[in-house]
């Protein structure tokens, strides 16, 4: 049976990154905006996409991976009513919480460069930075600035996820299954972390 982990944690703790990381390294990694937009569905629009077409899409990218996979769930569930749908359709194997201060997590956010070509992420001043000012090392796409990342949203998208996602890691850390590791720790300790559990 193919192993589910969930990636869980606010704007700007590096799930995505992490995400990358992982298939980096042999995992597969489901993205909830990815997945969506590769179906067409825009996820800047101001209504949520249906919880029951984000779970399709995941079951169908289960379904289609050898069974011994290391899967990443990243960007799904945000709230509890998701999680309980999902639990019903796949077997979640542990979720791991990046745990990050909101000042450094917003500072993440506003710093934040995005490869529209492949989805490599980059920051201006921290951490990863291009080799190259605004050129993605991998594919030589010019880097941008996602619209969404500035300090009003970053707001509006750090108390949904104080009110609504948080109650997912006291559920998993209740349930034994909970694994917390420190946002700002390198991106490729991630992989340590996954091969020990």
């Amino acid at each position: 049976m193919a192993k589910i982990i969930l990636f869980i944690g606010a704007p700007g703790s590096g799930k995505g990154s992490r995400g990358k990381v992982c298939e980096d390294h042999g995992c597969i990694h489901i993205s909830s905006s990815r997945l969506l937009s590769q179906v067409g569905y825009k996820t800047n629009n101001s209504t949520n996409p249906p919880n029951e077409l984000i779970i399709e899409l995941i079951k169908k990218v289960i379904s289609s991976v050898d069974e011994n996979a290391t899967i990443i769930l990243d960007g799904f569930p945000r709230n509890f009513k998701q999680l309980e749908m999902l639990e019903r359709e796949v077997d979640i194997f542990k979720a791991i919480y990046f745990k990050i201060q909101k000042g450094i997590a917003l500072q993440r956010v506003i710093d934040r460069l995005v490869c529209p070509n492949c989805g490599e992420i980059y920051t201006k001043n921290l951490y990863k930075q291009p080799k190259q000012d605004n050129i993605c090392d991998k594919c030589g796409s010019l880097l941008k600035e996602r619209d969404s990342d500035n300090k009003a949203i970053f707001k509006r998208r750090f108390n949904f996820f104080a009110k609504n996602t948080y109650p997912i890691i006291t559920y998993y850390a209740q349930k034994g299954k909970l694994v917390t590791i420190d946002a700002t720790h390198p991106n490729e300790e991630i992989i340590t972390i996954i091969n020990s559990l």
